[in-house]
């Protein structure tokens, strides 16, 4: 699908979209069990960020963050259907930015900001915001990853790569029950 611009709201682009009809359908039905994978913050390799949120009642949704000088008009989110997600892509966004979503609710202009309940990265109280951030390949050669063959780069999505037992990346699921859990911390998305 191709990306295009909407021009009622230059800072997003109304057609880039990570949910399929079938989505959208196993979605309202309760059935979608992988929602992980389409709502909150994805990164989109070098061309932005696609954002989504589940606001069934908001009467409108915008992404604010870093990217945009936390300016609710600058990226307003489309609704998509009837299933009450709201999404857009910000090509400004990339990994490492601060954001929230701002909702305004059909009931007495109601305005609150809030962070991505899908979002990988948080601030660290008592700050609030989400931080755009990729589970995608660690990058580590095998020599600090015990699931990888000798050589190679490791492949696990790893989200936590500081476990003082096992001294290295070591995928979550393979390292459940052998890294006691007081020795995880988790790496930190900015330096």
């Amino acid at each position: 699908m191709p990306m295009t611009i909407d021009p009622q709201n230059p800072g997003t682009s109304s057609e880039l979209s990570l949910l399929t009809s079938q989505d959208l359908y196993l979605f309202n039905e309760g059935r979608h069990y992988r929602s992980y994978n389409k709502l909150g913050a994805h990164l989109m390799e070098e061309r932005g960020t696609c954002f989504s949120v589940w606001a069934p009642n908001a009467r409108e949704v915008s992404v604010i963050g870093s990217f945009n000088q936390w300016d609710e008009h600058a990226h307003r989110l489309e609704p998509r259907g009837n299933s009450g997600i709201w999404e857009g892509f910000v090509p400004e966004a990339k990994k490492g930015d601060l954001y929230k979503f701002r909702i305004r609710s059909h009931q007495n202009e109601y305005v609150i900001d809030k962070a991505d309940p899908f979002g990988v990265w948080h601030q660290e109280p008592p700050r609030t915001a989400s931080v755009v951030w990729d589970l995608g390949m660690c990058g580590r050669t095998t020599s600090g990853c015990k699931s990888a063959m000798p050589g190679t780069l490791c492949r696990h999505r790893c989200q936590f790569t500081s476990c003082t037992w096992d001294h290295g990346c070591v995928c979550l699921k393979r390292a459940i029950g052998r890294c006691p859990i007081a020795n995880w911390r988790p790496a930190s998305p900015i330096t």
